[in-house]
């Protein structure tokens, strides 16, 4: 041995094996699709086509996560036992009246207990109630008023009504006529079919409303109104307006928005009287509003850090998991109303993003044609159309009209 040294040669005299630390687990939701309004023609008929509102029956699938690994062990030069650290097993956030949770093979599924619309409350998976009328709503069933999310597979007669707390969809392919009112108290509206309200109709949501097309109806939305193919003779009133067809057209009525009306058509050949205001903005005043918001995001997210560790200290002690236990009780509690601030405070910077990227501090956007006959307003002041108008698009800045 002692032949084999020799100046400037490494010679291996003891080796360790260092401890490969185990994986964290892993987790896959349920997804919420996104409500994107799509026009498809068939060569016939120009279908609008969303999903509002996510459905599942009970037994099905909403999530599932992967066991964390315990790692393995190392060993140092002395030959001693290097302990491997475990990964982390991330909580599954659910309601446990509606979703269950069930471990098999190192993974735990999480399964609907009844069947429902899926949503979330901040990072908390929930089924909540969900009607679905499988014709009409008319005289066999009555009025509809209720706490959860509505699907109406045809129509709703003339003078009924249907309110609900959630998300409503009517998916007959003739929309709807004169009825009394449709009414989102928290959600959206989806009418696939259109709606001829012969100036009787009311609907009203408090995020946004998607229709084929609207004639002669009063419609009232907090947030987006996506029209399919057309506006006509109707009384409209969101933060924005955006007609989806190519083809599409708003003559007659009165439109009033926040921030945006986009359309390829406005008025029409035989210059009919339409009315387009835009009650505007202040930009300055929104940016701080937006630097607020993001503050509020900042401070609410460093909370959440602290709650984060606060969890993982505890369950994984010797107190985790004890039944009933208020400790951890309230430690989900602070966790799931942080989420759901941070939710709330997430959208509106999303709102205020989307006003601040509208030009000037209002905008009424044409993609094709104006027509005399036309009226429109920015933050009160107006300029009517006097000749036909090509892609154009008005805007306010400095108290003026101006178009680019």
């Amino acid at each position: 041995m002692l032949d084999e040294l020799c100046n400037n040669r490494q010679i291996l005299i003891a080796e360790g094996i260092p401890p490969e630390h185990g994986e964290d687990s892993v987790i896959k939701m349920y997804e919420i699709k996104k409500a994107t309004p799509e026009i498809k023609e068939d060569g016939k008929v120009d279908h609008y086509e969303l999903n509002l509102i996510n459905k599942v029956k009970v037994g099905d699938w909403l999530g599932e996560r992967i066991d964390p690994t315990p790692g393995t062990m190392g060993k140092s030069v002395k030959g001693e036992p290097i302990p491997a650290i475990p990964g982390k097993n991330h909580p599954l956030h659910y309601d446990k009246k509606s979703v269950r949770e069930e471990h098999k093979d190192g993974v735990t599924y999480l399964y609907a207990l009844k069947s429902g619309a899926v949503h979330y409350e901040g990072d908390k998976i929930s089924v909540s109630n969900h009607l679905e009328i499988d014709g009409d709503v008319d005289f066999k069933t009555g009025n509809i008023d209720f706490d959860g999310f509505v699907s109406i597979k045809g129509t709703v007669a003339d003078g009924f009504s249907v309110v609900s707390t959630q998300d409503i969809e009517i998916l007959g392919v003739y929309g709807i006529g004169s009825i009394k009112e449709v009414v989102s108290r928290k959600g959206s509206v989806y009418i696939k079919g259109g709606i001829a309200g012969k100036n009787k109709a009311v609907i009203k949501a408090k995020k946004d409303i998607y229709s084929k097309y609207i004639s002669d109806a009063t419609v009232t939305c907090e947030g987006s109104l996506h029209v399919g193919l057309y506006c006509i003779n109707s009384n409209i009133t969101a933060r924005e307006i955006i007609i989806d067809s190519p083809k599409g057209q708003i003559s007659g009525g009165n439109i009033q928005c926040e921030a945006k009306v986009l359309s390829p058509i406005l008025g029409s050949p035989s210059e009919k009287r339409t009315l387009i205001s835009v009650k505007g903005f202040n930009r300055n005043t929104l940016k701080e509003r937006l630097e607020e918001v993001i503050k509020s995001i900042e401070a609410l997210k460093n909370e959440l850090v602290k709650v984060k560790v606060e969890a993982e200290a505890y369950f994984n002690s010797e107190e985790q998991m004890k039944s009933g236990s208020l400790k951890a009780e309230d430690i989900k509690q602070r966790f799931y109303k942080i989420k759901e601030q941070l939710k709330e405070l997430e959208e509106e910077k999303k709102t205020i993003a989307d006003v601040l990227r509208t030009k000037g501090e209002g905008e009424i956007s044409i993609l094709k044609k104006a027509y005399p006959g036309v009226v429109i307003e920015i933050k009160n002041v107006i300029k009517e159309i006097d000749r036909p108008i090509i892609n154009t698009t008005f805007y306010i800045q400095d108290g003026y009209i101006k178009d680019v």
